[in-house]
């Protein structure tokens, strides 16, 4: 058994953190919806699980696009959340900032930078993966191997 090529490695990566991210949004979102975990609930969360399962099988299809927008999605997911947080506070600084991230349901700043660079080396992977694909597809044209087949 041959190792798999490093693009599907990371495309591997990134579809098995896109399953972490929506089982952990899920469970938020199932908690809040009960009453059961202290986030309010509203019931467009389930969007964003649903876009998340959408975007993670786009990944495990090897798909450019959905790992584009995977990496978009969760960074901004992360930024709005922060904003959202500071924007109760009269002067907030840059601990206020990581504080916040601290208190994401997702695990803090450490998993939200780790998660970031996982999709973003899942953007690189189908990137890659795309590119082999192409140069498999198209033959090899040597002009020198055809004149000595003459």
């Amino acid at each position: 058994m041959t190792a798999a090529p490093a693009g599907v490695r990371c495309i591997r990566a990134a579809w098995i953190a896109a399953l972490l991210t929506g089982s952990t949004t899920a469970a938020v979102t199932l908690g809040a919806s009960l009453g059961t975990n202290g986030v309010d609930y509203v019931p467009s969360m389930w969007l964003d699980v649903a876009l998340i399962a959408t975007l993670g099988w786009g990944l495990y299809r090897r798909s450019r696009v959905a790992a584009a927008l995977m990496l978009l999605y969760f960074a901004a997911a992360k930024v709005l959340a922060v904003r959202r947080d500071l924007q109760a506070l009269d002067d907030p600084t840059w601990s206020d900032a990581l504080e916040s991230l601290d208190a994401c349901a997702a695990g803090g700043w450490v998993v939200a930078l780790a998660f970031t660079g996982v999709y973003a080396l899942g953007l690189y992977g189908t990137v890659v993966y795309r590119k082999q694909q192409r140069q498999s597809l198209t033959p090899a044209i040597h002009p020198v191997h055809e004149l000595h087949q003459k």
